[in-house]
């Protein structure tokens, strides 16, 4: 299952990192590109470095013990994550061509 998890997150992950990389140099003015990508890979890179911390806090004041309690506080979580973020994408979908047109430009 491990190796099942992990190529499915490779696969999201490799498609989605670059996207919005190529989104946050496309919205921000020219000049601040190389500044506001560091921030956003650098507050990425932090909540990596948090997670765990925050998990074991969660599992910890749950009263869950063993190896899968990160995984059974985690999946939910990241589930309704995929959905949030699956009705934000749909909800907010251009109004016309001529608008996205325009944002990719």
């Amino acid at each position: 299952m491990f190796l099942v998890g992990a190529v499915v997150f490779g696969l999201g992950f490799g498609t989605f990192n670059p996207e919005v990389n190529l989104t946050i140099i496309k919205i921000v003015p020219r000049a601040a590109a190389t500044l506001a990508l560091s921030i956003f890979i650098g507050f990425t890179n932090f909540g990596q470095f948090l997670s765990p911390m925050g998990l074991k806090l969660i599992t910890d004041s749950l009263g869950m013990k063993g190896a899968l309690a990160p995984w059974v506080v985690s999946g939910p979580i990241l589930i309704a994550a995929a959905i949030i973020v699956a009705l934000g994408i749909a909800l907010s979908k251009p109004a016309n061509k001529s608008d996205s047109a325009n944002v990719e430009s």
